[in-house]
């Protein structure tokens, strides 16, 4: 039985240097700015969803025509500040969505591909041992080990190849 791979993706030296790069300024120009939060405070600061924008957009609005409403407490240039950050990120994240979107489901598909393919070598080196061919017992336990499920020791990802390219 040969596996055929109908999705095959070949992400080439060039377009991957050019989306390293795109990468490396949005890390250098965006995480400092960023904020990562603990558990807890994921879970006790209140949630952010669509509604809750327009309200925070129509109380800056309002908080800027009507300055007679704004209560003493409320630090306005913090509010005007949250406010537009709150916009800027959001249009960042609007805009990030559809390719992380898309990257998820690639990665997922080609994942699911390669795993297959994995299964299809693994099934054959389990046979080459049964049929006791040189190698195939050593090969066959390193990777046992590394299969879901069988019960082996969590096994830490490889390190990134030298070669980059994607090639399924």
């Amino acid at each position: 039985m040969t596996q055929r791979n109908p999705y095959r993706i070949i992400v080439d030296d060039a377009t991957l240097s050019v989306v390293k790069a795109a990468i490396n300024v949005l890390n250098s120009r965006l995480i400092p700015l960023l904020r990562t939060l603990s558990l807890p405070d994921r879970r006790d600061l209140p949630k952010l969803g669509e509604r809750t924008i327009e309200f925070v957009r129509k109380a800056f609005i309002g908080s800027t025509r009507y300055p007679d409403f704004v209560p003493l407490s409320l630090d306005g240039p913090g509010f005007k500040n949250c406010y537009e950050a709150l916009m800027a990120l959001q249009g960042l994240e609007r805009e990030l969505a559809p390719l992380n979107y898309a990257l998820g489901d690639t990665l997922r598909l080609v994942g699911s591909e390669a795993y297959q393919g994995a299964l299809l070598f693994f099934h054959t080196v389990k046979v080459a041992k049964r049929l006791n061919v040189e190698a195939s017992a050593a090969l066959y336990d390193e990777l046992v080990l590394s299969l879901p499920g069988c019960g082996g020791p969590a096994v830490p990802p490889l390190p990134a190849q030298d070669d980059p390219r994607l090639t399924l």
